[in-house]
């Protein structure tokens, strides 16, 4: 996921670099309802990507939680039978270190995606003030 983040964000300031060198050629002697037409295609594919984004943020945060609900269940009940040291304490300690294992990846992951998804906000800005002529 991180590398399609990073591509369409490449993608986007590349093409926001190329609108705003064909707007400055253009200035008064051409028309500049094609580029502007041009902008507004990309914006509206900017939007649907970043939602798509977010979507998948949303999906990676209630993994994340269920993932941390687990791993609290697992050290509550590591605790609760911590005083005998039978086979079953030794399967909870077990899965309570894939659980955090896991937990931190996740966190990580989620930690990329949010970050990621905030500059795509930031291109969605520039990409809105490129579209309206007033700007």
């Amino acid at each position: 996921m991180d590398k399609k983040l990073l591509a369409h964000d490449k993608f986007v300031r590349t093409e926001i670099e190329k609108f705003k060198n064909e707007l400055k050629t253009a200035g008064a002697n051409q028309d500049s309802k094609p580029i502007q037409k041009r902008i507004g295609k990309l914006y509206k594919y900017h939007c649907q990507v970043v939602r798509d984004f977010q979507h998948e943020r949303l999906i990676h945060l209630i993994v994340t939680l269920f993932f941390a609900c687990l791993l609290l269940l697992s050290v509550v009940g590591l605790f609760s039978i911590a005083y005998s040291y039978t086979l079953l304490n030794i399967l909870i300690l077990i899965i309570a270190v894939i659980l955090l294992a896991t937990e931190l990846f996740y966190i990580r992951h989620y930690y990329q995606l949010e970050n990621g998804t905030q500059k795509l906000y930031d291109l969605s800005e520039k990409l809105y003030k490129l579209n309206t002529p007033n700007h």
